[in-house]
């Protein structure tokens, strides 16, 4: 190995341990604002680092920030559109269940009795 070849394994182990470094330095960074954040976040009202990465993150099966299964929006969708639609039904047309004063049967045939009853 020649004497250049030991000068650039020298300065890239120099420059990987800086790099090393730095990576390390931002990555602490990075922990100690989530942990302030999360000191903070209940005081001021804000939503809590885990429903952030459950909002942002990847899908994860359906599970909500406390690991509850969180139902399907088309099932949300459905019911809603049906509750919505029968409530205008019900405003617009409202449901009788039956009529006060029911009309009497007519007969079914024109010879009755001499009472007037079929």
């Amino acid at each position: 190995m020649s004497w250049i070849g030991i000068v650039v394994l020298v300065l890239a182990l120099y420059l990987g341990f800086k790099l090393v470094g730095v990576v390390l330095k931002l990555v602490l960074f990075v922990v100690a604002l989530v942990i302030g954040y999360a000191l903070l976040a209940p005081h001021l009202d804000w939503p809590s680092p885990t429903e952030i990465v459950w909002v942002l993150g990847p899908d994860t099966d359906a599970l909500g920030p406390d690991g509850l299964r969180v139902p399907g929006a088309s099932d949300m969708r459905q019911r809603v559109v049906h509750g919505v639609s029968n409530a205008i039904a019900e405003r617009v047309v409202p449901a009788v269940d039956a009529p006060a004063d029911p009309l009497p049967a007519p007969c079914a045939s024109e010879q009755g009795d001499s009472t007037g009853d079929c």
